[in-house]
């Protein structure tokens, strides 16, 4: 999110950015099976070597739709999309050293990050 206004409500290039609603999140994944659906029933076994990528783009591209109506920018919607994926792998990005938060340990990873690899 690129700045906030007054009152603390988030925004993004002069818009406000609303959480997503319920339906919000469930758009793209009820379009990811049936996409998936439709993929295999159309390609059978071979869905797996291309037809299942396509279906997750479009349902990444429809994600990023319902952030942009919700009022993010770009920015934040790829910020978001690097953040999840490295907080899935257990790797925090708000102890990255480039965040200025944390002090680096071996491999650019926090201390924290590197003494919960050794147990």
């Amino acid at each position: 999110m690129e700045g906030s206004k007054d009152n603390g409500t988030p925004t993004a290039g002069g818009r406000p950015v609303r959480p997503p609603s319920l339906l919000d999140a469930l758009i793209p994944a009820f379009a990811l099976i049936g996409l998936l659906a439709l993929s295999f029933i159309l390609f059978g076994d071979a869905a797996s070597s291309g037809p299942n990528q396509v279906a997750l783009l479009f349902c990444g591209i429809i994600a990023a739709g319902i952030g942009f109506k919700n009022g993010m920018s770009w920015e934040g919607i790829r910020q978001g999309v690097v953040d999840g994926r490295l907080a899935r792998h257990g790797f925090d990005p708000a102890h990255h050293p480039r965040s200025g938060r944390a002090e680096a340990g071996p491999e650019g990873l926090s201390r924290a990050a590197v003494s919960s690899r050794r147990r």
